[in-house]
């Protein structure tokens, strides 16, 4: 498996994973319309957040990047916005934008600069966008948060032997 599909279901998982509670919420229907999307943002809070999350991990990285911009720009508790910014840079970054994910990951970690989902979410962008020493240091910096944590000590291996088999 290549490292760049591997950080794709990674940053699924990281999403889900700041959300614990991802499994509740809102449900959509395999293709939500405009309506539904602008209902979740409007519903606004935690509901939205898992609906977009829900979203995410079924490959709907635009729908809920949507809804994620929604959740931020109604604002609210810096815990949810902390996730909000965190999913919406994972969301950013399956989308191949990059920069945004980054932007997104950096706003995260202004509220929390110790979430380690950001730091993970920023390494991956980092790395997908060519920058593999920024992205490894995202990778230490988010196991120095979260010590033992299995998605970041495998992508430190990762990214270590791509780093020494492109030498």
């Amino acid at each position: 498996m290549s490292l760049n599909i591997e950080i794709t279901s990674v940053l699924k998982k990281t999403a889900v994973t700041a959300l614990a509670v991802a499994t509740f919420g809102l449900g959509f229907a395999a293709s939500a319309n405009a309506a539904e999307l602008e209902y979740a943002i409007k519903k606004g809070g935690n509901d939205a957040t898992r609906a977009a999350t829900k979203l995410l991990k079924k490959d709907r990285a635009a729908d809920a990047a949507h809804i994620f911009k929604g959740v931020i720009r109604k604002g609210g508790r810096s815990s949810l916005l902390k996730i909000a910014h965190t999913n919406l840079c994972a969301a950013e970054s399956m989308l191949g934008n990059q920069e945004a994910a980054i932007a997104a990951c950096d706003a995260a970690l202004e509220i929390d600069g110790s979430y380690w989902q950001a730091l993970v979410n920023r390494g991956h962008a980092r790395y997908l966008s060519g920058d593999k020493a920024t992205a490894l240091v995202d990778y230490k910096a988010a196991l120095k948060a979260e010590p033992g944590e299995s998605t970041i000590t495998g992508a430190i291996a990762a990214i270590e032997s791509d780093i020494v088999a492109s030498r």
